[in-house]
């Protein structure tokens, strides 16, 4: 629960793993973030959007490498939250789960290296 943030169908998703395809518990936390993992489509449904928007991307490294909750855009901020990536905490951001915390970070270490690299380029 604390990993998925209460998320109903990443909860399903690894209730179903846990019954029916005979993985641990341990297995479904330290796979999680894998990009082959049991959320795969559910992160890389995530991800490709947020490759669409530069702006987003910004955004979503700000508030996945902060290690409190941070003030952001409110235009970006209604984006991240209308795609469920965010939770408010008064009028800061965190991301909605420890689980969007660990697989964005990994993944946007690359995205914020090519979103300067394409800054500069400009």
């Amino acid at each position: 629960m604390s990993l998925v943030g209460g998320h109903p169908a990443l909860i399903r998703i690894a209730l179903y793993y846990l019954c029916c395809q005979g993985i641990t518990l341990e297995e479904v936390i330290e796979e999680a973030i894998a990009n082959g993992g049991i959320y795969r489509y559910h992160l890389w449904r995530h991800w490709a959007t947020l490759q669409q928007n530069s702006s987003l991307v910004k955004a979503y490294v700000e508030v996945v490498a902060a290690k409190q909750s941070i003030p952001l855009n409110p235009i970006d901020a209604h984006k991240l939250e209308s795609l469920g990536l965010i939770t408010y905490e008064g009028n800061h951001i965190l991301p909605r789960c420890e689980l969007y915390r660990a697989y964005f970070k990994k993944q946007l270490g690359v995205a914020e290296f090519e979103y300067k690299s394409l800054q500069k380029r400009a």
